[in-house]
Parts: structure tokens; C-alpha cells; sequence
């Protein structure tokens, strides 16, 4: 569902990172691959650091945005969960800022793993762009860490967590 709630509200030139696994699901793949959307591998380290490689070189070459799920996929228990790094170090190699996105209602309008879409309200938060300058490689996890307590101000943590 997020998915075709991001295509209805992007601007041109967007790029979707999404898991691979969605090839598996019919018609989502090709329509993913016909938008010129990157697949991310996350069985494969080498496969996804070069799919991460590709979205950067669309952002440096066509000033294109890219969309990607920090937590890499949407926690089956509900909450926050850490964030992976990829984004972070896309954006400290780009340049580029990070608009955090806040979804919120799609639990509760398409519960995780149902195909079946329920009534309701979904809210998207655009946030402050964050600029990656000043970041560095060797502290990337306590930024990814920044970043998350943003998201923690609109969404609660994973219940393990609490």
C-alpha cells in the first residue's frame, strides 16, 4: 500500500528502492522495473551495495529523489525498528538531503501480510530535509540514530524496545 501511496504524491524523477521480494507479488515487479524503480537484493550483500550504488549515481547524474525505507522492511510485532544504514551512507556520498517521511494509518488500513485494503486514513508527514553535511563515515550509526529519533517524535518504537 505504501508504495502506491509514494507514487501518488511524488514529485517527477522519483526513485523507489524496494525489496526484490516484490517481484513475487504479480504485476508489482514489472510495474516496478517499468518506473525505473531499483531492486534491492537483501540476500546479497555485493547485489544491494551495487543497487544503493545505482540510486546514488541517479541522484548525482538526474537530480532524481530517492525513496528508501530506513528500517528495510515493516516490523511484523508494529513500531519503529532500527534503521539500516544504506540511506545514510547514500546521502553522506550524494550530498543529498534525507526528507524524512512519516507514514501513519497503513496498519491499521492494510494490516502486514493482508492484501486486503480496509477503510481508513493514511497521513504522510514530509519533515525538515536533514543535510548530511559534517557527517562521517565512521560515525554513520549515531547519525542513522539522530535521524530515527526524529521519526520517534510522530511514530513509537518497536514493542521489544519500549
Amino acid at each position: 500500500l505504501d508504495l502506491f501511496l509514494l507514487a501518488a504524491n511524488s514529485p517527477p524523477n522519483t526513485v523507489v528502492i524496494y525489496k526484490q521480494e516484490f517481484h513475487r507479488i504479480p504485476g508489482i515487479g514489472h510495474a516496478l522495473k517499468a518506473l525505473r524503480c531499483v531492486p534491492l537484493d537483501r540476500s546479497n550483500q555485493g547485489a544491494a551495495l551495487e543497487s544503493m550504488a545505482a540510486a546514488a549515481e541517479r541522484i548525482r547524474e538526474e537530480g532524481s529523489t530517492v525513496y528508501i525505507a530506513p528500517e528495510g522492511t515493516r516490523s511484523r510485532k508494529g513500531g519503529l525498528q532500527r534503521f539500516k544504514l544504506g540511506a545514510f551512507h547514500m546521502a553522506l556520498e550524494t550530498g543529498a538531503p534525507m526528507i524524512p517521511l512519516v507514514m501513519r494509518g497503513i496498519p491499521e488500513v492494510m494490516p502486514m501480510g493482508s492484501f486486503l485494503i480496509r477503510s481508513g486514513t493514511v497521513a504522510i508527514d514530509y519533515l525538515e530535509p536533514i543535510e548530511p553535511q559534517g557527517w562521517t563515515a565512521e560515525h554513520i550509526r549515531a547519525h542513522a540514530t539522530d535521524v530515527r529519533e526524529v521519526f520517534l517524535d510522530y511514530l513509537a518504537p518497536v514493542a521489544d524496545e519500549e
